[in-house]
């Protein structure tokens, strides 16, 4: 059963990498949903991981507190706390996010987190929207939303982990956006699940080559009004699957190197935009969202050829030294990309980390951050991106873990 389970996961992304990649002639419409502050990176290692959260290593044992829950329990006690800090800046534009989080080990099999998050920012004029596009908004003062997030992970025998989180978000724009917006503030409630396999494919001496699988589905909640001019729109509901390879070899007795090797793919799980619409669909009177989502994966207009446009790709990489539990260094790298019709957002990402005695601190940013879609505005104008290009992006977090059982 094991290995029906390995191969049909290898089968199913390696399909997805390959068929997700192939370009065709015809131009597609980029999803449309509210809140994508959602979506946004939480955590200065998975942001310099690029961006990859559905699966990590255990030895972050923290992982499960950003997007999958049963990263936390990986048959580990441990607890811990760590704090993450993201400026998104040009000029006198500034978007800040500020994110913690704790958690506990009950046992070596359930694990408890609780996570904040709070995204703030604006300014008289600036090019930020939640409509799930880059609009210009003139006048816009202050954007105010706050997450509140418990997690839930509990650890199954031969590597295999679940876990369950429940959210509450409160969001709201103070001031004037524009002529058609107007103070709008949300309250609403989302949860999220996920499950992990880790498994040792072999082990020669010093040498050995785990195997991690990854899945989770986020941000599941009800449809929300954040501005009045368009109505309801969808909350941005997603999944990843993940897989990563991870050899690592001793070096003596206090030293090894591990170098971890990821991919992702992510879709969100929203009905397609028809071409004929300028805007997504609305939802619906008497459709449930289950049924919104199942009808996210074959409702595309031009057929399979959009849905496979519609996956996001992740790639991850970290090279990383260990010297005993007490010390580690380590360098990222990572690539996140949509296809040129769904948005054609693409960045690489770089970062470094260090861990001493439990303390940790890591820092990333990203490269060459760009989409070529153009800013929409009110008048459904366009202009060039490289307002979008130049801002400056980076992350900033610290923690402490510390390990009961070593």
């Amino acid at each position: 059963m094991k290995h029906v389970i390995l191969k049909s996961s290898l089968i199913l992304i390696g399909s997805i990498v390959l068929f997700g990649s192939i370009k065709t002639n015809a131009q597609g419409q980029a999803i449309h949903y509210q809140l994508p502050f959602l979506l946004l990176d939480e955590s200065a290692r998975v942001a310099g991981f690029g961006s990859v959260n559905s699966v990590a290593n255990e030895y972050y044992t923290d992982a499960g507190s950003w997007s999958n829950p049963a990263l936390l329990s990986r048959n580990k006690k441990t607890m811990g706390a760590s704090f993450n800090y993201s400026p998104w800046k040009k000029e006198e534009v500034i978007y800040s996010q500020l994110n913690g989080n704790v958690f506990y080990s009950l046992n070596d099999k359930n694990v408890l987190a609780l996570h904040f998050k709070s995204f703030n920012g604006g300014s008289e004029d600036d090019y930020f929207s939640y409509d799930g596009q880059w609009t210009y908004l003139k006048n816009s003062n202050d954007y105010n939303d706050k997450v509140l997030k418990l997690s839930y992970a509990h650890h199954f025998k031969k590597g295999f982990s679940a876990g369950g989180s429940f959210s509450y978000l409160n969001a709201g724009v103070t001031g004037s956006a524009s002529q058609n917006y107007r103070q709008v503030s949300s309250s609403l409630f989302a949860f999220g699940f996920g499950f992990n396999y880790d498994r040792l494919l072999f082990q020669i001496e010093s040498f050995k080559l785990p195997l991690s699988i990854g899945f989770c589905a986020n941000n599941l909640g009800p449809s929300i009004a954040y501005v009045d001019r368009y109505g309801k729109d969808f909350y941005p509901a997603i999944v990843g699957l993940g897989i990563m390879l991870s050899p690592s070899y001793q070096i003596n007795e206090k030293n090894r190197i591990t170098l971890d090797m990821a991919y992702q793919a992510e879709k969100l799980l929203i009905p397609s935009p028809s071409p004929l619409l300028y805007r997504g669909p609305k939802m619906e009177s008497g459709t449930t969202l289950v049924e919104y989502y199942f009808r996210s994966f074959h409702d595309a207009y031009r057929g399979w050829n959009e849905e496979l446009e519609e996956i996001i790709h992740a790639y991850g990489t970290e090279i990383r030294w260990e010297r005993g539990e007490y010390f580690a260094l380590a360098m990222r790298g990572g690539l996140h990309k949509e296809n040129i019709y769904k948005g054609n957002l693409k960045y690489f990402t770089l970062g470094a980390g260090v861990s001493v005695y439990g303390f940790s601190m890591n820092y990333s940013w990203y490269l060459n951050h760009k989409n070529y879609d153009g800013l929409v505005f009110p008048d459904d104008s366009y202009m060039d991106m490289s307002y979008y290009e130049e801002m400056k992006i980076w992350f900033l977090q610290i923690g402490y873990t510390y390990k009961f059982q070593q």
